[in-house]
Formats: structure tokens, sequence, C-alpha cells
């Protein structure tokens, strides 16, 4: 089993990508496994011997069925949870909460599997949407806030 990489914090370190493809100008978002009805960005946790980059497209490979190349970093963002008492239940409002530290890469879709090479297939839904209806589904403002600093950066270009 790998081990998981940390940072500063000890906590795990988080990656993930803004799938594009730039011909149709769209982003692929794909269902949250926790909450089915929730459109997320591909991320998870960075392994050992993984740089960054290698695990945002893995991840992304996993979760999306897409891979591409990495065209550079969008930066850290946070997101805010409210704390848990155990796995199931979330604590009252106004209780603790933990705030999480993303950084998120834009990919480049090249290729888009096919569902039986499609790892995450039986647990997530994928579909395409444009920059704005991905900055409005997404269920994290993090998440948001990756989309919306891309389509500014492609408006500066």
């Amino acid at each position: 089993m790998s081990k998981k990489q940390t940072d500063s914090k000890s906590q795990r370190r988080i990656v993930g990508v803004v799938p594009v493809d730039f011909k149709s100008n769209r982003i692929l978002l794909v269902s949250s496994r926790k909450h089915p009805n929730q459109w997320v960005l591909p991320k998870g946790g960075v392994e050992a011997g993984e740089t960054d980059e290698m695990a945002a497209i893995r991840e992304c490979q996993e979760e999306a069925g897409v891979t591409g190349t990495i065209e550079g970093s969008l930066g850290q963002f946070s997101a805010v949870k409210p704390g848990k008492k155990n796995q199931n239940q979330f604590d009252k409002p106004g209780d603790k909460i933990s705030e999480r530290s993303f950084t998120f890469f834009i990919l480049h879709i090249t290729d888009y599997f096919p569902d039986e090479k499609w790892l995450e297939r039986e647990e997530r839904k994928r579909q395409w949407f444009t920059f704005v209806e991905a900055a409005q589904a997404v269920r994290y403002e993090g998440m948001r806030e990756a989309i919306v600093s891309l389509e500014q950066m492609q408006l500066g270009s």
C-alpha cells in the first residue's frame, strides 16, 4: 500500500484538475461519490513517489475517465466543511470546522476513455459543461474559484 503524502500541517496533500477540452471550450465534471447529485472536479491525494502533477492526472483518469497533459497550475484553493463527530454525522452548526487546501491544475484533455476503461464508471457520472455552467454546478467554493480563474486566464489570452 502506498504511503500518503502530507503537507506542512500534516494533512494529506490533495490535488485536482480542471479537465478542459479546449476545442469545444468545455469542462468535464464528475458526480460526487458521497453526494451523487452534486458535481465536483476530479481530485485526490498524492501517493508516495508521485509528483503533484502525476497524482492529479491519475485522479482524473480514475474519477473522470480522461487523461491529458498538465498545462499549468491554477494555485491553491480552500474548502471548508463542518467538523465530524463520526463518519456519518456532522456536528451542530457553530461547532468546529475543518479547512482543507487543494492545488488545482489545468488538464488539457487528450484522451476520453470508453466506459469499460473508466475505473469509477459504477460510482460516478461525468458530464460536459461550459465554463459558466461548471462554475455554477460545482459543490465547493474552492472548485468554483479554480474554474473562474481558468476562465479569466482564457479571456486574457
